[in-house]
């Protein structure tokens, strides 16, 4: 079996969260918000707290953010001579993701990796409990470039050294290309949002396919990903506004439009089992991006990918076991699948997917 993830524990021997928990240096929050928040809460857990918070000139208007003041990082110089930046946003804008990537050359910043939904963090005891279990998955990934994408994630988010994702990112188009879509698709996107990815897919296959199947949990999404295709033949669009889960039923959820979105508070929506949802359906390609709720719709969907084999995109990133455990759980269920793994233009980690072909 490969050694690389053994070469990974001696050199990494200490994660941020424990550089960060022995520095003397002050502690730089770079941006508000949930991420910030999770941050925070981290932090509490090794006995620290941010000394200070920053942001981007133009969003900096003297308004105070966890009873501090939001400061500049002209400010932020003139305060501290010696200082960490932890970033905690996240972003898809290419010139964001630069001036970041241009600030961590000219300061020591950090982008801590926290889970988007559930609990834990992704550290240096996570990793060595689980390091045989990479070992077994970066044996079956199908091409170098995924190899070389798991091993830069787990440095990523044991060191939050930003470096390490700007090694792997991908243009999206590049990434889905490896589904090799065709023009008669049975196409099933779960987390539709506003129907993005269906804009996406039909762009692909210039609007050439079978079916279209889409659940969206969120009501005014939903509402949005109707109004934007109300051209498409219900015959060949199927829209739901429901959720995923691993049986048929009602559950809490509570919906924010994006990824705020979560299962297991708020209202009580509709979700189907996949394997219930399709079983009169020949789905060729499903999608997965269902806010921490993969590990429940794959396990709804264990039938469905045994017996058709369908294309799978599924989103790695939202809680933190994520990266290991759901394509091994997918190799558990059919073997002869190739699997890639992706991560698109973004910051943090967000937006890695693995591709099943």
């Amino acid at each position: 079996m490969n050694n690389r993830f053994s070469e990974i524990a001696q050199k990494i021997e200490k994660d941020l969260w424990d550089y960060l928990k022995n520095t003397s240096k002050k502690i730089i929050l770079y941006g508000m918000g949930d991420g910030a928040e999770k941050i925070c809460k981290a932090l509490s857990l090794i006995g620290k707290q941010p000394d200070d918070f920053m942001a981007s000139d133009g969003f900096v208007r003297g308004h105070e953010f966890m009873g501090k003041r939001v400061k500049t990082l002209s400010e932020i110089k003139s305060l501290y001579s010696n200082f960490v930046i932890l970033v905690s946003f996240g972003t898809n804008i290419k010139e964001v993701i630069e001036y970041i990537f241009t600030l961590s050359e000219a300061y020591e910043v950090y982008l801590p990796h926290v889970p988007v939904f559930g609990e834990g963090l992704f550290d240096y005891n996570y990793f060595i409990e689980n390091k045989e279990r990479f070992e077994e998955l970066y044996s079956i990934l199908a091409d170098k470039e995924s190899k070389i994408a798991l091993e830069n994630l787990v440095y990523y988010r044991l060191t939050g050294k930003v470096q390490y994702i700007k090694n792997i990112m991908h243009n999206r188009e590049q990434s889905l290309s490896l589904l090799n879509l065709g023009d008669n698709e049975v196409y099933v996107d779960l987390g539709a949002y506003n129907g993005d990815t269906i804009n996406e897919f039909l762009n692909i296959t210039q609007a050439r396919f079978s079916k279209i199947i889409a659940l969206e949990p969120d009501t005014k999404n939903y509402a949005k990903m109707r109004r934007r295709f109300y051209m498409l033949n219900p015959k060949v669009f199927n829209a739901y506004n429901a959720g995923v889960w691993d049986k048929t039923t009602e559950i809490p959820f509570s919906g924010k439009r994006g990824r705020g979105s979560r299962a297991g508070q708020g209202k009580m929506v509709k979700v189907y089992c996949i394997d219930d949802l399709l079983k009169h359906e020949n789905p060729t390609y499903i999608k997965y991006d269902i806010e921490g709720c993969e590990n429940e719709g794959l396990k709804g969907s264990e039938n469905t990918i045994a017996l058709h084999k369908p294309k799978l995109c599924i989103s790695a990133y939202h809680k933190i076991e994520d990266l290991l455990e759901l394509p091994l759980f997918i190799n558990g269920i059919r073997r002869d699948y190739k699997i890639y793994l992706r991560h698109d233009e973004c910051l943090p980690d967000w937006d890695s997917c693995y591709y099943f072909v």
